[in-house]
């Protein structure tokens, strides 16, 4: 096994976890996130349109109706959540020398392309954008991947063993680790080649629960 602080060129972390999604806090957090920055970004445009054409009047009724449609689709993500995916997901995550990636794995990939696509056709046929909202995000949160050099901060919980990985401006993906050995040497190995890039590691958090158990393994 090869040292976490090791930083040969050609080491490879892959591995695959299965991940609580409603009950889990980085879950519900970040879909709250979502839709309140959401919400303020179209209430912040609306606003300026209304108000620049003189129907500032209206916007009152229009705005509830964006933040109740916002409502319905994170309604509609957490019932996908626990009816298509049994409340748990599977990812794969892979570390090597360009970057990072996570994407669904096994029996995850499948329901959630099918979940997505069978929730945006539903809103589409019954005009509910929410449900076509949910439709959208499901498709789009299959597959992320960044290079070393976007990542500009990381974020470590020690307690969960959960590393948040962050662009110039918001948390970009997690990455789960299984238990104490690997999650120690997942992190050394992120923090190092982050700092290689540029970024750096925020305060540490010692806070959340245990994470899922399922140890990376190296090529």
């Amino acid at each position: 096994m090869p040292d976490p602080a090791d930083k040969t060129p050609g080491e490879v972390l892959d591995w695959t976890m299965r991940v609580r999604l409603v009950g889990d806090r980085f879950f519900f957090w970040d879909m709250l996130r979502w839709a309140f920055l959401t919400g303020v970004a179209v209430t912040a445009l609306l606003g300026v349109v209304f108000v620049s054409i003189g129907r500032a009047k209206t916007l009152p009724f229009l705005l509830a109706h964006v933040w109740i449609i916002l409502a319905g689709v994170l309604c509609a993500c957490f019932l996908i959540a626990l009816i298509v995916f049994r409340n748990r997901y599977f990812v794969r995550y892979r570390l090597d020398q360009a970057g990072v990636s996570c994407a669904l794995a096994h029996d995850s990939k499948s329901l959630g392309s099918a979940a997505g696509q069978a929730a945006v056709a539903l809103g589409v046929l019954t005009r509910s954008p929410a449900a076509a909202g949910a439709g959208l995000l499901a498709a789009a949160g299959q597959e992320h991947a960044l290079f070393w050099k976007e990542i500009r901060r990381i974020r470590a919980y020690d307690g969960a063993r959960v590393i948040s990985l962050r662009n110039s401006w918001r948390t970009v993906f997690r990455l789960h680790c299984a238990d104490a050995d690997s999650y120690a040497r997942v992190k050394a190995v992120v923090a190092a080649r982050v700092a290689a890039a540029g970024g750096r590691e925020e305060g540490r958090r010692s806070h959340g629960a245990p994470g899922p158990r399922a140890p990376p393994t190296a090529r």
